[in-house]
């Protein structure tokens, strides 16, 4: 499969991909990446992957279901903003 091909196709514009692994120290394996970048919100529906990340970057946290989410504790106090979902944050992100 050609990924920009794909992405290409769905209005993706980007000709530029990045994979992350996963780091032992704790700290989100797409830290590294996004502080280079420094793009203006990074949206996720996984706490952990925010950890690390420059606190210039809007954190927008998409919402799971509360049981079982590691989307708890401390770490939720450095988020900038939740949603229920993407389309959420993207008609609040584009009416700010």
């Amino acid at each position: 499969m050609r990924v920009n091909a794909t992405f290409g196709s769905w209005g993706f514009q980007s000709t530029r991909f990045f994979a992350t692994v996963k780091l032992a120290d704790g700290k989100s394996p797409k830290a590294d990446i996004l502080n280079v970048l420094r793009p203006c919100a990074f949206v996720d529906d996984f706490l952990p992957y925010m950890s690390g990340v420059h606190p210039d970057i809007h954190l927008a946290l998409i919402l799971r279901n509360e049981t079982g989410s590691p989307n708890t504790g401390e770490q939720l106090n450095k988020v900038t903003s939740t949603h229920r979902s993407l389309l959420d944050f993207a008609r609040w992100w584009v009416g700010r």
